[in-house]
């Protein structure tokens, strides 16, 4: 694929983490023996065997308080650029991916080492812990301001996000290309839409900036207009048990299951027992869920944030709501359900993921990005 031998470098993940590493290190291991990866916590577990990665890192787990947050973050950052200057022998181009905006010391390193640093996100770690109300939230986003200076070149999903993320002071620095991709041979329709009951499902993590708390609240409004409607919450996170009692108190438990986390071999099963797939977020990148719904003839109704209007477009590929107020998901859930077009919607959504989302499409995109680091660095940014 390149000439350029390249290092990835995120935040310690964990198991939401996974897909979107796992993808980003098959595009860019594309035409090359080994990758090098600097991650931590589930990470390390999951690619530890990845014939083509050598993998490095840390476990990190973080304070609870203030003063220990502050500590053990700039702890975590100095064992992981250690681990930049150690792979920097064998790298030429470090891509910071989840996480990896606020990494300061870390890119530091890279520069220090005189290696190229790419800056690809992710999504906007300040706006998801602005929706949860962290206080740090200000701290991060002078962390990422500094991030984004330092990296030579910066990666978004979208031109869009340019404005949405700020990104405008270095738009001369920003490139476009996305790592996603599906395999089509296990994200597919095996069952057809028209034969499933009307299940209305949210995947994902359960923390604040995914809205989950909203879907919750809008479920018990919209089975008020359609009771034969039913739930199905997938994931985990820090509100778990907090959904568990808001379901609860709501008087909803009969008609919604939380099945816990759902591992990506089974989640082509889940997809194919929803009538729809809803994504009430108040943030996002872009999301693999959507597109593996789409590839699962799943419809989607999402808010517009992030690079989901790219791929979704109000009535030809799916659906998009204005807001993710309990009331607006609820009316919009009861609205698209109804909607004349609704299976022909699926199966526009179907080719238009087909279409754009092979690994193919990625690795160009990638392609050209590294082969103009090794042409000699950053070229003004098109966005």
């Amino acid at each position: 694929m390149r000439e350029v031998r390249v290092g990835i470098i995120t935040s310690p993940v964990g198991e939401a983490g996974r897909t979107p590493l796992s993808n980003l290190l098959e595009v860019v291991a594309q035409g090359s023996d080994l990758t090098y990866v600097v991650t931590g916590n589930a990470a390390l577990r999951f690619f530890q065997d990845n014939p083509r990665a050598i993998v490095s890192g840390i476990h990190f787990r973080e304070g609870a308080k203030a003063v220990s947050r502050i500590f053990k973050n700039s702890y975590m950052q100095l064992r992981l650029a250690l681990l930049v200057l150690e792979g920097s022998a064998w790298v030429d181009a470090w891509v910071f991916f989840i996480g990896g905006e606020a990494l300061i010391i870390p890119m530091m390193m890279a520069k220090f080492t005189r290696k190229t640093v790419l800056l690809a996100l992710a999504g906007s770690d300040e706006k998801s812990m602005q929706s949860s109300g962290d206080k740090f939230s200000r701290l991060l986003g002078i962390l990422s301001n500094i991030g984004r200076g330092l990296a030579d070149q910066l990666v978004v999903y979208s031109p869009r996000l340019v404005k949405e993320w700020r990104l405008q002071p270095y738009a001369w620095k920003v490139s476009i290309a996305h790592h996603h991709f599906v395999d089509f041979t296990r994200f597919k329709v095996t069952r057809s839409l028209e034969n499933r009951d009307k299940v209305v499902g949210f995947v994902g993590r359960l923390d604040p900036e995914k809205g989950i708390l909203e879907f919750v609240r809008a479920m018990s409004l919209a089975i008020k207009g359609d009771p034969s409607l039913r739930f199905i919450i997938a994931g985990s996170g820090r509100l778990e048990e907090r959904v568990r009692d808001e379901i609860f108190m709501l008087g909803i438990g009969k008609v919604t299951r939380m099945v816990g986390w759902v591992s990506h071999n089974d989640l082509p099963d889940l997809l194919n027992e929803l009538r729809l797939l809803v994504l009430p977020s108040f943030t996002e990148g872009l999301p693999n869920i959507l597109l593996e719904a789409m590839a699962c003839g799943t419809p989607v109704l999402s808010t517009g944030v992030g690079s989901v209007p790219d791929v979704i477009t109000e009535g030809e590929t799916g659906f998009l709501m204005d807001s993710n107020s309990p009331e607006t998901i609820a009316q919009s859930v009861v609205r698209v359900l109804g909607c004349p077009d609704f299976e022909v919607v699926a199966r526009r959504a179907l080719d238009h993921v087909v279409t754009n989302f092979t690994l193919g499409n990625a690795v160009d995109a990638w392609t050209t990005i590294l082969a103009e680091q090794d042409r000699g660095g950053t070229r003004t940014g098109r966005t």
